[in-house]
């Protein structure tokens, strides 16, 4: 996931941070089965997989930076 989204934040200026969900009881709890996943704040925007293109589409949705 993270090849296919990088373009898209670099170019909206937003810093993808990479988390380890073993490392949080929480996270783990909630995505043990759902790795990757692809959250802004608590807000999750993915699970799995996702198009750069379906990605613009949710961040626009949050109002996100645009292009």
């Amino acid at each position: 996931m993270e090849e296919a989204i990088a373009p898209v934040l670099a170019a909206r200026g937003i810093r993808l941070v990479v988390r380890d969900v073993r490392e949080d009881r929480e996270l783990l709890r909630r995505y043990r089965h759902e790795i990757p996943v692809l959250l802004e704040g608590d807000v999750e925007l993915a699970r799995h997989r996702v198009t750069p293109e379906d990605l613009v589409a949710r961040l626009a949705a949050l109002g996100g930076p645009s292009a």
